[in-house]
Parts: C-alpha cells; sequence; structure tokens
C-alpha cells in the first residue's frame, strides 16, 4: 500500500481513518514526540491531559497488527497531538 504523509497538530489530528485492514505502521518522520490514540479515541491528550496518548519519538515508528484471535485495533481510526507546532507522520496500511 502507498505510503501518505500527515502533519499532526496541537488539536486531535485524524491520522489513520477507521477501515478495515490487517495492519498499520505509523512513523514519527519530524524532529519532536507525538501522542497517538490507537483505539479510535478522538480526544487524545498529551500526557498532562485526561486522555494520554502513546509517546511516539521522532524518529520512532509502530506498527499494529491483527493477532491470531482477530483484534479490532488495526480497524480503529489513528489520532496523534503534539505539544506545539505540527510533526508529520508517514502512514502505511496492509489491507
Amino acid at each position: 500500500m502507498p505510503i501518505t504523509k500527515v502533519s499532526v497538530g496541537t488539536s486531535a489530528t485524524l491520522i489513520l481513518a477507521e477501515a478495515e485492514r490487517k495492519a498499520f505502521i505509523v512513523s514519527n518522520i519530524g524532529a519532536s514526540t507525538i501522542y497517538l490514540s490507537i483505539g479510535g479515541e478522538a480526544s487524545v491528550t498529551l500526557p498532562a491531559g485526561a486522555r494520554p496518548g502513546l509517546p511516539l519519538n521522532a524518529g520512532d515508528r509502530i506498527a499494529v497488527s491483527q493477532d491470531d484471535r482477530r483484534s479490532i485495533i488495526p480497524n480503529q481510526a489513528v489520532y496523534g497531538i503534539v505539544a506545539s507546532g505540527t510533526v508529520d507522520v508517514a502512514v502505511e496500511t496492509i489491507l
């Protein structure tokens, strides 16, 4: 599948829409940490907030895939947020 680039801002930004897929990879290609919600929760926050996201440091990536129990997590929307400015991420989906 093609790789797309998304700019994540200081409010919850949709990185990957809800869709049927086997896996996805999000790579932080920016210079700052982003905080992800991989379970479809649009109200992701920074660590001090009510719904702190999963941190993804600059240069790191996360891969989420189904396991043999047919997890639904890869199908849910992915949101991200940063403390200031914008940070680009690269997203690849595997159908």
